[in-house]
């Protein structure tokens, strides 16, 4: 389970944030020093990375969902590969719908509905069982390595970095002194494009092609006659919420860690506030496939998507990346 982020790292100079952030730019170095002298696995087909800079939640998995239908419009299949944080599972697999959140993670479960996925920690180690093993689909085009900008084992043909407009950067430090994984002078060096998510203008010093996207809740399912309670353990349960109040009379929110595992018991008692109200429990995709099956049918789980701003100049910017099938 991922622990919530400190406050001191969205918090102006801090004095705790001075304290750590020499540590922050030795962590800082060592990272880049890492992925200078590891050489990567070069795959037979193209690889695009989605990645982000920040600890936690940016949209990394919606950006990953968009450029899956985006290709196969064109008629490229992907696969993707995550490393499924929360998992268990060790060695390279192939995610199936006998998978549990538990053994490969969350956001694998949710990607599966778009894409063939595979899961490793080493990426490059499930790259290169997913196009030599049969269950691989045969016509196989390129990969989309979710979370991959710090990962060096794997070579990059193709790399997205992935802000948040709406919390950027926090207080502009690596970790512990901040919620960077690394200088976003390096990420943005190391990418070839730019997604910006959501409404807020960002500065940046960059001249690389930049996407302009907005979040888009998926609310047919809710009954609108009824209030509904909301839970989420995701990267930022504060966004699913607001984005929550205009379609639905919200009379509850809890927000739990990130990939958070709710006990049955805690389960179980939202169930019972809810029959107490006659209200609909409401979740997100994510947290709703953490949930045991049996206590599935009690919760209402939202999609998400992208819009994009201009979605044909992504499209030409894949074109133009890409190698012709």
């Amino acid at each position: 389970m991922m622990l919530s982020p400190p406050r001191f790292w969205h918090t102006p100079h801090s004095p705790l944030a001075t304290l750590l952030a020499p540590l922050g730019i030795a962590i800082g170095a060592l990272g880049r020093l890492r992925q200078a002298v590891i050489r990567p696995y070069r795959a037979a087909i193209p690889v695009l990375c989605v990645g982000n800079v920040t600890v936690g939640g940016s949209g990394k998995t919606p950006v990953v969902m968009a450029l899956v239908s985006l290709l196969k419009k064109k008629g490229i299949h992907p696969i993707i590969l995550t490393r499924g944080y929360g998992g268990t599972t060790k060695a390279p697999c192939l995610v199936d719908p006998s998978h549990k959140a538990s053994q490969v993670g969350d956001e694998p479960l949710v990607l599966a509905k778009h894409a063939p996925v595979w899961v490793s920690r080493n990426r490059a180690n499930a790259a290169r069982l997913a196009l030599t093993t049969q269950n691989t689909p045969q016509h196989v085009h390129c990969f989309i390595m979710d979370d991959g900008l710090q990962h060096p084992y794997l070579h990059r043909d193709l790399s997205f970095l992935v802000i948040d407009s709406h919390a950027p950067f926090g207080n502009g430090r690596i970790m512990p002194a901040g919620p960077l994984r690394e200088s976003l002078t390096f990420a943005l060096r190391k990418a070839d494009a730019i997604v910006v998510l959501g409404t807020q203008t960002l500065s940046l010093a960059s001249t690389k092609p930049t996407f302009y996207a907005t979040r888009h809740l998926h609310s047919d399912a809710l009954d609108a006659e009824r209030p509904s309670i909301a839970l989420a353990a995701i990267g930022n349960p504060k966004q699913f919420f607001h984005m929550l109040k205009p379609v639905t009379r919200l009379i509850k929110t809890y927000a739990y860690p990130d990939h958070a595992i709710l006990a049955r018991k805690r389960i179980a008692e939202h169930i019972l506030e809810a029959k107490k109200h006659n209200a609909q429990l409401v979740t997100s995709e994510k947290d709703y496939v953490r949930l045991d099956e049996d206590q599935r049918h009690f919760f209402t789980p939202l999609p998400l998507s992208l819009r994009w701003r201009d979605e044909e100049q992504l499209a030409d910017f894949l074109s133009a990346h890409l190698p012709p099938l």
